[in-house]
């Protein structure tokens, strides 16, 4: 897949130190792509509720729902967050014939989104705190590691969509300095002008859409001098226009 990188900071030796960054990023992000699931199986993150707390902040429920996954195998449920190292929470999970997850074990030391119990048959994922743009990942493996399923959600969507066509943010970095930009919906191999602003520069280029009228930009919006802004990005093509704003660094 073609991609590229959005640099508001041109000094050379920060520039090649990100170079290096985002190629970490772009390596460990490509699992999470739901292409990159095992042939045949579909792992799916469903809202079923949405509360605030009293800070102000989403609380979201999500019904994990996994279907393809073959009945002999056992399973484990693993949990990534945003600047954390991939964790497993539920162990010797099974999955029977409705895509329904039955658990047997939770790991005693778990320090994620917490499970309501009893577990029987249903598995919810709640969490809270997530910041704007940040996803909800997990991953459902086998113990011989030869089926892999992923899915994602996001709490506080930044995003973008008409009729056809979507453009949305993932956040990349806890410091909130490094984005994805995802399109979905295009032309297949259609041409793209896009705009990047962050605190008043501006930066205009073009690529094209993939195969699949899909397509995926790194956006590193610090400018120069700066700890925290305001930054926008637009995507334009023959068939769709859409643009998502969004702020970056702490405040």
């Amino acid at each position: 897949m073609k991609r590229s990188a959005l640099h508001f900071v041109l000094l050379s030796c920060v520039a090649a130190l990100t170079n290096l960054a985002m190629a970490g990023v772009e390596e460990s992000d490509k699992w999470r792509r739901k292409s990159d699931n095992s042939p045949g199986v579909v792992l799916d993150l469903e809202e079923t509720a949405r509360t605030t707390l009293q800070d102000g902040t989403p609380e979201v429920t999500y019904r994990i729902s996994a279907s393809g996954f073959p009945q002999s195998k056992t399973y484990s449920l693993w949990f990534d967050r945003v600047g954390e190292e991939s964790r497993r929470f539920v162990d010797k999970l099974s999955v029977d014939e409705s895509g329904t997850m039955i658990v047997q074990q939770i790991k005693p030391d778990y320090d994620v989104p917490y499970l309501p119990a009893p577990l029987v048959k249903v598995l919810p994922l709640t969490v809270d705190h997530f910041q704007p743009a940040e996803p909800v990942s997990i991953s459902l493996i086998s113990k011989d590691e030869k089926i892999k399923g992923h899915a994602k959600a996001f709490p506080i969507p930044i995003e973008d969509r008409d009729e056809s066509c979507r453009l949305y943010l993932e956040l990349l970095t806890p410091d909130r300095t490094a984005f994805a930009a995802w399109g979905e919906g295009f032309l297949p191999n259609e041409e793209l002008a896009t705009k990047s602003r962050s605190n008043g520069e501006l930066i205009e280029s073009s690529r094209y859409a993939e195969a699949d009228g899909g397509f995926f930009e790194i956006l590193l919006p610090e400018v120069q001098g700066k700890n925290a802004g305001s930054a926008s990005y637009r995507v334009t093509s023959s068939s769709c226009s859409l643009e998502v704003n969004y702020d970056w660094g702490h405040r």
